[in-house]
């Protein structure tokens, strides 16, 4: 099984996340909740996402996950480069201020 997460030259991973994120504001605060505290309307949320709480969803990602390596992976490359006038650098045709 392969990896498919933090792929270099894909961008999607960070909307994946924040596509959650409006997931769960959409479920559960449209309509902005109401009460006469804010206490009373924490309660209120709490108490509804942990209806919907499932103890075992975490062991079941745990037998899913992959083993980790033994060597750390040190996500960066070096690769030499030379500054322009304008304080660019050329990286895999891209231009970076630096």
């Amino acid at each position: 099984m392969k990896p498919c997460f933090a792929g270099p030259y894909t961008g999607h991973d960070k909307g994946g996340v924040e596509g959650r994120g409006k997931g769960i504001r959409w479920q559960h605060l449209v309509p902005i909740p109401r009460g006469p505290e804010l206490d009373s309307v924490s309660r209120t949320l709490l108490q509804r996402l942990d209806e919907r709480f499932d103890p075992h969803a975490f062991d079941r990602e745990l037998a899913r996950m992959i083993v980790k390596p033994a060597k750390p992976y040190r996500a960066a490359k070096v690769q030499p480069g030379a500054v322009s006038r304008c304080a660019l650098v050329e990286a895999e045709g891209a231009l970076y201020s630096v």
